[in-house]
């Protein structure tokens, strides 16, 4: 019964939490109410550890909740009923993303949103540039040389196994091996400098 009542709670919560994972919080706060084994000041705790682990917020404090609740079963539960409504939805979207996609307006609409994204993230990079080397005009501070060597580094060394791996392969690189050469770049070059 009490997995039945986890599973339902976080599904409600799974469907119903739009705009990120900070809107679940106050469907998960409300939790406390409906199980004795938890209250709010373990939900806080909860929400604490959620948004410092990795992963995304709601999934961590679903499973949090739902170990607290009903042991590791209950975790399973509350986590798989938090991310199945994203799912189907998905799934839905997927099965009729092909036909959708020759849509003329579509196409113009992703046109203009694609390269949105883009400038979006680069303002991102730009902003991080901007506070992390110092190049801040009205709080002038000393620009961290170092810091600003080992990114060149980096970004010149991903840039030329880029090029490489296109001329030698023939294909493009896979972004998630250029996120791993990122770091372990990082590592390495901040073990030697």
């Amino acid at each position: 019964m009490i997995y039945l009542k986890l599973f339902y709670n976080f599904l409600i919560v799974g469907f119903f939490s739009f705009g990120g994972a900070y809107s679940a919080i106050p469907f998960i706060i409300s939790m406390s109410e409906k199980f004795d084994a938890i209250d709010d000041k373990m939900i806080e705790n909860f929400i604490a550890i959620s948004e410092s682990t990795p992963g995304p917020i709601g999934v961590n404090l679903a499973t949090f909740v739902g170990s607290e609740v009903g042991g590791i079963v209950g975790a399973i539960v509350a986590t798989v009923a938090e991310i199945l409504p994203a799912f189907l939805i998905m799934l839905i979207i997927t099965i009729f993303i092909k036909d959708f996609i020759k849509i003329n307006f579509i196409n113009y609409v992703l046109s203009i949103i694609r390269p949105s994204v883009i400038g979006m993230i680069m303002a991102v990079g730009l902003y991080m540039i901007y506070e992390n080397f110092g190049f801040n005009i009205i709080n002038v501070k000393k620009i961290n040389y170092n810091l600003l060597i080992k990114s060149i580094i980096i970004f010149l060394i991903i840039i030329i196994v880029n090029i490489l791996y296109k001329k030698l392969i023939k294909k493009p690189i896979n972004s998630i091996f250029i996120i791993v050469l990122g770091a372990i770049l990082g590592i390495a070059i901040n073990l030697i400098m």
